[in-house]
């Protein structure tokens, strides 16, 4: 055995794998709230921004269960991510409370813990073209509902402000 390589070729975590700890990392957790044991990521962050970040966040986690799909993890898995996601989207969507909610909810997390416990088990399967298509139409329709609920509730404000 030399010095400095894996024993195991297959010991080597995959660069999907590394990518999708990184991106929950960055979106959940990266920021630690001074004087509290509390983190939150870049995506609590960017749902502030109305209109766009809810969109974004759920563009983002959208990408990690992308990379899981490639890895070819089991639908059962992936079924429990784009509900993570959804009920991110959902929630997240309501001002004020979904931003505290996308704080504590860290679906990307969730999503992370769940693709590792699916790689340990060693389940992998090939997924049939048509579960794939309600995976990306699902994960879409979670963009589009960010979109949505975001321009219907500043347009709600907008009309709220004007006739004050």
């Amino acid at each position: 055995m030399s010095k400095g390589k894996p024993s195991n070729p297959s010991s080597a975590v995959d660069p999907r794998l590394k990518h999708i700890r990184w991106l929950s990392r960055w979106l959940d957790s990266s920021i630690q709230i001074p004087g509290t044991n509390l983190r939150i990521g870049f995506d609590a962050l960017i749902g502030l921004i109305p209109g766009i970040g809810d969109a974004l966040g759920a563009a983002l986690s959208s990408y990690i269960i992308i990379l899981a799909l490639s890895l070819n993890i089991s639908a059962w898995t992936l079924t429990r991510m784009v509900i993570n996601v959804l009920i991110e989207a959902i929630i997240g969507a309501i001002p004020i409370l979904g931003d505290v909610f996308d704080a504590v909810w860290k679906a990307n997390e969730k999503n992370r813990r769940l693709v590792e416990e699916s790689l340990a088990s060693g389940r992998r399967e090939k997924l049939d073209r048509w579960y794939i298509i309600f995976v990306l139409v699902s994960l879409a329709g979670s963009i589009c509902f960010a979109i949505w609920a975001a321009v219907t509730t500043l347009s709600w404000i907008f009309v709220s402000l004007r006739s004050a």
